[in-house]
């Protein structure tokens, strides 16, 4: 039978804490429910403990990858895999509060498909103070708790001119701090592979702003910072998940049919935002960061430069101007020309 809930478990190499993170699944109060494990060909005992949780509760089923799919795939993976109602995504290093499940169940409304809860931290010992405190300091002031106070659901309008206000950062949270109600997946398309750092986000600012959210305020999932997280990896290839990622997003708000109501918040702005002239000029911006990290003299990197045009063959807007965006260029210069030369005549006036 279809359970109301799948608790999705995507894993690679996670043995450290996923016991602490299955148990956590097991302990909800909400028992109407199937946990799928999905393991992306590990190499290390997570397969074990797995088997072992799987042995002594039959609501658990585990698969394993013929070969490996990386992030994004997995996740997806998941989600084809699972059978509830709403898919619960829990992160092999995060866990969740026992009553999780039932509080964000008990905030669905109808016709919206995203249930977010707010986050806690935990730092494993030995986390630097620097990055405890861009973490705290992130989570402090980017959250729907604060875009929103008081707020139970959040409207796609509302969320629409969130995100284009601020369409880089991740209001909602990790994947763990939230459900999916599984038509989301079939109506508006899974979790895009290009991205490597914000690919929950977009994903999830693109069910948001077509169908809203319901918010659980108060804690009832944390997520676990340490060295060996996806999220501290790609860091450390800032080009790809700082420049590349957030121009992908751009992309998709100007040309993905599912963010319409971003533009229409656009059009909406007095005075009124181009979404496409914002996205060629940060794309033109990160195509000469890439070209002069390449030819730097004393450190040249060529990687930026190889990962800007292995993009581009996937968008080829990101290296296009489009007519109305030269016709503006030129307004704007001949608009500084003016004003200069206007500026120029006030000051022989008032010499003279």
């Amino acid at each position: 039978m279809e359970p109301a809930v799948s608790i999705c478990v995507p894993m690679y190499n996670g043995a450290p804490y996923l016991a602490q993170c299955l148990e956590s699944a097991l302990s909800q109060t909400c028992t109407d429910i199937e946990i799928v494990l999905v393991d992306d060909q590990s190499t290390d005992n997570t397969i074990a403990i797995a088997e072992d949780f799987v042995r002594r509760n039959p609501r658990i089923r585990l698969y394993r990858n013929p070969k490996n799919l990386g992030l994004v795939a997995n996740w997806c993976r998941s989600v084809e895999l699972a059978n509830g109602e709403w898919i619960k995504f829990l992160f092999q290093d995060d866990f969740l509060e026992s009553n999780c499940l039932e509080r964000m169940l008990d905030a669905r409304r109808s016709g919206v498909a995203l249930v977010v809860c707010q986050r806690a931290l935990e730092f494993e010992p030995g986390t630097p103070e620097t990055v405890k405190q861009t973490y705290l300091e992130y989570f402090s002031k980017y959250n729907l708790a604060r875009a929103f106070p008081n707020r139970p659901v959040i409207s796609p309008d509302d969320f629409s001119e969130l995100l284009l206000r601020h369409p880089n950062v991740n209001w909602i949270g990790e994947p763990t701090a939230t459900m999916v109600h599984r038509s989301a997946f079939e109506r508006f398309g899974r979790f895009n592979p290009d991205l490597v750092m914000l690919c929950d986000w977009e994903f999830l600012a693109r069910v948001a702003v077509q169908t809203g959210v319901s918010f659980v305020a108060g804690p009832l999932a944390t997520f676990r910072v340490h060295d060996r997280s996806v999220s501290a990896t790609n860091r450390s290839r800032y080009y790809r998940a700082e420049i590349i990622d957030p121009l992908i997003i751009q992309h998709e708000l100007v040309y993905l049919p599912a963010f319409e109501p971003v533009r229409l918040a656009a059009e909406r702005c007095s005075p009124r935002i181009n979404l496409e002239h914002r996205f060629v000029a940060s794309a033109r911006a990160a195509r000469w960061l890439a070209s002069q990290l390449a030819n730097d003299t004393a450190h040249p990197d060529p990687r930026p430069l190889a990962d800007w045009h292995a993009i581009v063959a996937r968008y080829p807007k990101l290296d296009s101007l489009p007519p109305g965006y030269i016709f503006a260029g030129a307004v704007r210069r001949a608009k500084l020309i003016c004003s200069r030369f206007f500026h120029a005549v006030q000051q022989v006036y008032k010499y003279n």
